[in-house]
C-alpha cells in the first residue's frame, strides 16, 4: 500500500510538472511578439511567466540538487551572471528594472530549471512542448487562412488597432486570427497568414523554431507536425522563414543521409535533387524580395537593408555599452522617414542589441552559442553546430532579441559549463 501510494505521488507530481511546463511555454510562445500579449495581456505575461517558472523550480528542486558538481557549477554560473548584469546595469543607466527582470530574474530563473532538467536527462521536455503548442497554433491558423482569407467565407468580427512600427488598423476575426499583412510577389498581391502574431517575420520566427526542434530535437521526426509547419511557413511570406526552414531541412537530409548503409548512392542521387529543390524555391522568393525593394523603397527589403545601415550607425557612436537598453529611439533618429514612412519600429535583433547595449550586452548571447559550437564540435554532434548558427541568423534579421524564447535559448546554452562530462544528459538537451 505504501508503494502504490508513493507511486501515486510520482504520477500526480509528473502530471503536475507536466501541466506548469506547458502553461510556461504557451506564455513564451505569447510573449514572442504575439497580438494576444501586445494589445491585451502586456505585463501579466510577465507576471504568469516568472510564478510559473519558479513554481517549477521550487517544484524540480530536489533535481537541481540532485548532482552536486552540477550545483556548485550553478552557483558559480549564477554569481558571474548577476555580477555581471550589475555592471550592466550602473553602466547602462536605462530601463533597469525592465532589464532585471528579463536578465536576472528570468535567465537565471530558466538555467536553474535547465539544470534539474539535465541532472534528470529531461533536458529537452520544454522545447518539445513549445513545438507541440506551435503546431496546433500553425493548425488553426491555416484552417482561419482558408476559411477567412483565401475563400473569404466568414466576415471580420471587428476592426482593431494597433501601434506596430506605425498605427495599423487590421480585420480581427474572433481573436484566433488576424490580417495584419498584404504582400506583392511580382505584381501579385497576397495576403499573408499571421495568425495571432503582429506580423508574418514573427509568426515565421517560431514556426522555424518549432522546424528546428521536429528536425534536431525530437527523437522520432513527425511528419504530420513537419508538413503542418512547413505548409504553414509558406502561407507566411516569409521569405528568411523560407530559407532557413529549407537549410535545416538539407542539413538534416545530409545527416540522414549519411547514417544510411546506402549513402553512397543517396548522396549522389538525393542531395543534388534536394538542394536543387530548396535553392529553387528559395531563390524564387528572395528575388522577388530584391525585386520588390527595387520597385518600392518601402518594402520589406530595402527597409530591412536600411536597418543595418542606421543600426551599425548608431552603434559607432558606443560600441561597448551602448545607449541603453531597449531603446529603439536612438537608432529612429538615423532613419530616413522619407524612405521608410511609419515603418521605423526595426527588423534585425542584432542591430537593435548593438547600439543599445553594445558588444558588453552582445557577448552574453555570444557565449551561449560559442559553447553550444564548442560542445558540438568535441562530440562531432552537427546538431548543436547547426541550431547555433540558425538561431544566429535569426536574431540576426528578426526583431525578438529579448523575447523569453530567446532568454530560453541562452539557458541552454549557459548550461553547457554545467555539464562538462555528461554526454548522455547534454545530448538529452537539444
Amino acid at each position: 500500500m505504501l508503494t502504490r501510494s508513493i507511486e501515486d505521488n510520482e504520477l500526480m507530481k509528473g502530471r503536475i510538472i507536466g501541466l506548469l511546463e506547458y502553461f510556461l511555454a504557451f506564455f513564451i510562445i505569447l510573449n514572442s511578439n504575439t497580438i494576444w500579449n501586445y494589445v491585451y495581456l502586456k505585463n501579466t505575461t510577465t507576471i504568469i511567466t516568472i510564478v510559473v517558472l519558479y513554481l517549477l523550480v521550487i517544484v524540480k528542486f530536489k533535481d537541481i540538487l540532485l548532482k552536486r558538481e552540477n550545483f556548485k557549477r550553478f552557483i558559480y554560473l549564477l554569481l558571474f551572471i548577476s555580477a555581471y548584469n550589475i555592471i550592466f546595469i550602473m553602466l547602462n543607466d536605462v530601463n533597469r528594472i525592465q532589464f532585471i527582470i528579463e536578465f536576472v530574474v528570468i535567465l537565471i530563473g530558466l538555467i536553474a530549471y535547465n539544470v534539474g532538467l539535465i541532472n534528470k536527462g529531461e533536458g529537452s521536455k520544454l522545447l518539445i512542448k513549445i513545438s507541440n503548442i506551435v503546431v496546433i497554433l500553425a493548425g488553426i491558423s491555416i484552417l482561419c487562412y482558408l476559411i477567412f482569407t483565401v475563400f473569404k467565407i466568414i466576415p471580420p468580427s471587428s476592426q482593431m488597432f494597433y501601434l506596430w512600427g506605425g498605427a495599423r488598423e487590421i480585420p480581427n476575426y474572433y481573436n484566433i486570427y488576424y490580417v495584419t499583412q498584404p504582400i506583392t510577389i511580382h505584381g501579385m498581391r497576397f495576403i499573408r497568414n499571421t495568425g495571432i502574431f503582429t506580423e508574418a517575420p514573427m509568426y515565421a520566427f517560431m514556426l522555424t523554431i518549432s522546424v528546428m526542434c521536429e528536425l534536431f530535437v525530437r527523437k522520432n521526426i513527425k511528419k504530420v507536425n513537419l508538413a503542418i509547419l512547413i505548409v504553414t511557413i509558406f502561407s507566411t511570406f516569409s521569405t528568411t522563414g523560407i530559407l532557413v526552414s529549407g537549410v535545416l531541412i538539407f542539413c538534416r537530409a545530409v545527416m540522414a543521409i549519411n547514417e544510411s548503409k546506402y549513402k553512397k548512392v543517396m548522396r549522389y542521387v538525393l542531395i543534388p535533387i534536394l538542394f536543387i529543390c530548396i535553392a529553387g524555391i528559395g531563390g524564387y522568393f528572395l528575388k522577388a524580395k530584391i525585386h520588390q525593394g527595387a520597385d518600392n523603397k518601402k518594402a520589406s527589403f530595402s527597409v530591412r537593408m536600411d536597418d543595418f545601415r542606421v543600426g551599425f550607425k548608431a552603434w559607432e557612436d558606443n560600441m561597448i555599452i551602448g545607449h541603453g537598453y531597449d531603446q529603439f529611439n536612438y537608432v529612429q533618429q538615423y532613419m530616413n522617414l522619407k524612405l521608410r514612412g511609419t515603418d521605423i519600429g526595426g527588423s534585425s535583433g542584432l542591430m537593435a542589441l548593438l547600439p543599445e547595449g553594445g558588444l558588453y550586452l552582445l557577448s552574453m548571447y555570444i557565449i551561449p552559442m560559442l559553447l553550444a559550437i564548442g560542445y558540438g564540435i568535441k562530440k562531432k554532434e552537427s546538431k548543436y553546430i547547426i541550431i547555433s548558427l540558425a538561431l544566429l541568423v535569426l536574431i540576426t534579421v528578426t526583431k525578438i532579441q529579448y523575447r523569453y524564447i530567446i532568454l530560453y535559448f541562452l539557458s541552454i546554452g549557459w548550461c553547457y559549463l554545467l555539464s562538462r562530462g555528461e554526454k548522455k544528459q547534454i545530448n538529452n538537451k537539444i
